[in-house]
């Protein structure tokens, strides 16, 4: 059947069908790249994921202390602190 003779309830019937699989068995999920996000994308549905922002780090998120990693113990350090 060529593209063009489908109609839209036919193509209305055909993503209900998809979902409605995806309902019962899950989403079939392959990671996608755009150009400002990173997401994971549903292969039968087209159901998208929020997905992760990608691009230069935010400068200030970087400065906060809660993304530094506390320096490792050396076992000199180790010693001072028993």
């Amino acid at each position: 059947m060529p593209p063009s003779s489908i109609s839209p309830s036919d193509n209305r019937i055909a993503r209900q069908l998809s979902q409605w699989i995806c309902g019962l068995h899950g989403h079939d999920t392959v990671l996608r790249m755009g150009a400002d996000r990173l997401h994971l994308q549903c292969r039968n549905c087209g159901h998208q994921s929020p997905g992760w922002p990608i691009g230069p780090p935010d400068r200030q998120a970087a400065a906060s202390s809660h993304l530094q990693a506390p320096e490792p113990k050396t076992s000199q350090s180790a010693l001072q602190t028993q």
